[in-house]
């Protein structure tokens, strides 16, 4: 019974979906006006009509689109949808298509016209109403000049096609033809040019031009020349004298040469020999028309297209080049702003020598060339040693990263990444931030002296503080006289160990090493900067802290002891060096003077109570420190910790013999 009972239950809900999907499709299938369709209410229109929101007034215009005469808005757009969104029906052609039959507009012809082909008709239609035919937005030409540049169809001499508007020539939508020329183009223009009567073959020379491309001489819009000829023309065509390169028009070949074309071209253009030792290879050959246009052309010098695309036709890497990140302005604007056309006597057909040629628009680098100290590259005239003189992804136009350059030429320096510390301007490939690249007045191209180069990055470092007691190299900026400049094989990149360069200026102190008794262990181990500033200090001599400070940091246990009951006042007070040498002694623990002549220093041994004290001995055969902590102890008169009973009692007598003791 449950089973039949959830059956039934699955069966109605089926129905009533069905039910609903078919008078929802129903209704939007055959849809009443649109009117019916705006519900009344405080939030709707009260009028059941979309112009009570839209403003008709805002869709003026003699012409109306069909469904916006009518009122028919939901031809187009739907009641609902996404609030802020234009909601239209469909989008972009989709919608116009649905009315508008693609065919009819030629959209699948071989050549579209752009907005159609993407689908905006928009951007020539107004959807609603419009002042033009069509519910064009403006009037022709007006309206394609929003995007065809007008000044081409302006000039002095204008095609009287024009008159008539562009669709005189010119399909809006769809073409089979090239430019959406509503006929082949030979056709087109034979429609008003017959190429039959008298006239047409005396502007032509008598030659059977007809049905030939006379876009090949004329301009189609307008021109600033009669005939419409572009403004670049050559002189022969000006007669017209064809016949000075073409054989008669009788000829069976009537647009043949009469010559070969080196001839005819040299007849009024200099010889091949006066173009210099280097020879473009088109001139070489006698090709001229391989860049020039025989006849007529839009720009100077008669050249088939501007000369970055001539050019390029043959250079297509050079051109390439011009395209990337970092192109060179000269190279981007024409070739001939460097190159000559033709020939002369430099490489590569430039105007003048290399460092000339770049030098007349990079005038600042003359002022740089004219410094007592010059790059060898730049001195030779090579500026294409370091530079792509078309074009590159890096800046400057470097032809390679700077550290790779740089090296192509220095390649001793190559070996030094290898070692152990690099100097990070050096590893970076950032030679710019320590030389001049191309001229300068220091020597090796620094861009400064002593430690003023070293400061640029380093300025904290060397800024010396009031009161601080500074090396004397670091004082006088020289840098060089411990530290190499690219990479050493010591950490701080010292040209040395720290032992050597120290040694370099205090041997005085390194030469005891051998010899001495004891050797403080930082001494003898090289780490001079274990105690001393290389640079500069607050404290006397360099030292990183104050002596006292400073010696606890690896003699911890002095510490205690300094800190003790009863302390040593020497130690007390961290004037360690009034008893210790801070680098080598001829005694042991680097004692000033042997004991107890060091201890005597201070310590009055004739007074009755030392001796008391000490059996009465005066004190100049004993050792101090076999019963004294020469730092301090918790003992009275900083006894050893740890004593021997009867001495610990003051009964010396028992072991000792006193001074003057006959027994």
């Amino acid at each position: 019974m449950e089973t039949i009972l959830l059956k039934y239950r699955s069966l109605l809900q089926w129905l009533s979906f069905n039910l609903l999907a078919g008078l929802l499709i129903a209704a939007l299938a055959f849809p009443p006006h649109v009117e019916a369709q705006v519900k009344r209410g405080s939030r709707f229109s009260k009028q059941q009509n979309c112009l009570e929101c839209h403003d008709a007034k805002e869709y003026r215009g003699k012409f109306a689109h069909e469904p916006a005469e009518k009122g028919d808005c939901a031809a187009c757009h739907l009641p609902h949808g996404k609030v802020g969104a234009l909601r239209l029906k469909d989008t972009g052609a989709d919608l116009c298509l649905s009315c508008h039959a693609a065919d009819s507009l030629r959209l699948s012809a071989k050549f579209v016209h752009e907005p159609s082909r993407a689908g905006h008709c928009t951007e020539c239609h107004d959807p609603h109403r419009g002042t033009e035919k069509n519910l064009l937005k403006a009037s022709l030409p007006s309206l394609c000049y929003q995007c065809h540049d007008a000044a081409q169809f302006e000039a002095k001499h204008k095609h009287k096609p024009l008159q008539q508007g562009c669709g005189a020539c010119h399909d809006m939508h769809g073409s089979d033809h090239a430019a959406l020329l509503n006929q082949e183009q030979t056709q087109l223009c034979a429609s008003c040019h017959g190429g039959q009567d008298a006239t047409f073959a005396k502007q032509h020379a008598g030659y059977p031009v007809a049905g030939k491309d006379c876009s090949a001489c004329h301009l189609p819009h307008s021109s600033e020349t009669k005939a419409l000829l572009p403004k670049t023309v050559h002189a022969v065509m000006e007669g017209p004298s064809c016949s000075d390169c073409h054989v008669a028009p009788t000829e069976s070949k009537p647009f043949a040469l009469n010559e070969d074309e080196r001839a005819i071209c040299t007849t009024c253009h200099d010889p091949l020999e006066k173009h210099g030792a280097n020879t473009h290879a088109p001139v070489q050959d006698g090709n001229c028309t391989e860049c020039h246009n025989p006849h007529v052309t839009t720009q100077p010098a008669l050249l088939k297209a501007n000369d970055l695309q001539v050019c390029g036709e043959c250079h297509s890497t050079e051109l390439e080049k011009t395209k990337l990140a970092h192109a060179h302005s000269a190279a981007k604007d024409a070739c001939t702003n460097c190159h000559e056309g033709h020939g002369n006597s430099e490489q590569k057909l430039l105007k003048d020598k290399s460092n000339g040629q770049c030098l007349s628009c990079h005038d600042n680098i003359s002022t740089e060339l004219s410094q007592p100290v010059t790059h060898s590259a730049t001195k030779l005239g090579k500026c294409w040693s370091c530079h792509e003189p078309h074009g590159t992804n890096r800046a400057g136009l470097l032809k390679e990263s700077e550290d790779k350059l740089c090296l192509n030429c220095h390649d001793e320096l190559r070996k030094s990444f290898a070692q152990v510390d690099v100097h990070d301007p050096f590893r970076k490939g950032d030679c710019a931030s320590c030389h001049t690249v191309h001229g300068g007045t220091n020597s090796k191209l620094l861009k400064a002296t002593d430690n003023s180069l070293c400061a640029i990055c380093h300025a904290t470092e060397m800024k010396i503080e009031e009161n601080s007691v500074a090396h004397s190299p670091f004082v006088d900026g020289a840098c060089l006289d411990c530290h190499q400049p690219h990479a050493a094989n010591h950490d701080g990149l010292l040209s040395m160990s720290v032992t050597t360069t120290c040694a370099e200026c205090h041997s005085d102190i390194t030469d005891k090493i051998k010899t001495a008794k004891s050797v403080h262990q930082p001494v003898a181990e090289g780490q001079c900067t274990a105690c001393h500033n290389p640079h500069q200090s607050p404290n006397k001599h360099l030292l990183l802290a104050r002596a006292a400070d400073l010696c606890v940091t690896c003699h911890a246990d002095i510490e205690g002891a300094r800190t003790a009951k009863f302390s040593h006042p020497p130690a007390a007070s961290g004037e360690c060096l009034n008893c210790h040498s801070a680098h080598t002694s001829s005694h042991k623990s680097l004692l000033t003077s042997a004991m107890p002549g060091l201890c005597l220093d201070c310590h009055d041994v004739t007074t009755a109570d030392f001796r008391t004290a000490h059996l009465g001995q005066t004190g100049e055969k004993m050792n101090c420190a076999l019963c004294h902590d020469s730092h301090g102890s918790d003992r009275e008169r900083m006894l050893m910790r740890n004593q021997h009973s009867p001495f610990e009692s003051g009964d010396c007598a028992t072991c000792h013999v006193a001074e003057g003791d006959k027994r």
